[in-house]
């Protein structure tokens, strides 16, 4: 079955063109605060993505990219999804939503995914991370795996697990990662 998604315009399409085009991380920050400011998710951006039965995005054609931009368009999927207002669609999909598993540089906001039961993330070369305040509640969350991806070059770095609130998490792993 081919995939027909209507054509994105307006702020949708502005959007994920600064996203896919961000060459640095302060450049995918600034178009992720663009997307915050509109203040829910941008209009028929997430059309045609979908949760499957275990509980797992299923992304439509706009959030499948190359090994380059798919951190970028991963960062960019949370961070809508995070805005879904209470009684949408999105929100719905949000709350389906079980097992999360991506790369990213930048740090995702994780807002409202209160069926979050595994989350695994790639900390990609050259990630700095204060903390995890972005994140808010994840009630759900039983398993977090954070893996290091840097280099020599561009280490990566988490200061703390401060601000993760997971009251029922059991199993947390740090791989290649350590806190300082």
């Amino acid at each position: 079955m081919v995939e027909r998604l209507k054509p994105l315009r307006g702020e949708g399409a502005k959007l994920l063109k600064l996203v896919i085009e961000s060459q640095d991380l302060p450049t995918l920050e600034q178009a992720l605060e663009l997307g915050a400011a509109l203040g829910q998710p941008a209009e028929g951006l997430l059309d045609g993505v979908e949760v499957n039965g275990a509980g797992e995005l299923v992304l439509s054609s706009r959030f499948r990219g190359t090994q380059a931009t798919q951190p970028l368009l991963d960062a960019l999927l949370i961070h809508q999804l995070s805005l879904a207002l209470d009684g949408t669609i999105e929100e719905a999909l949000r709350r389906a939503v079980r097992r999360l598993d991506m790369s990213c540089r930048a740090l995702p906001h994780l807002r409202g995914f209160d069926s979050l039961e595994s989350l695994a993330i790639t900390l990609l070369p050259g990630t700095e991370w204060a903390d995890l305040s972005h994140w808010g509640p994840l009630p759900a969350l039983r398993t977090l795996t954070l893996t290091a991806a840097g280099t020599q070059d561009q280490p990566v770095s988490l200061t703390s697990l401060t601000g993760l609130q997971a009251p029922s998490l059991e199993c947390v792993r740090l791989r290649q990662l350590c806190l300082t």
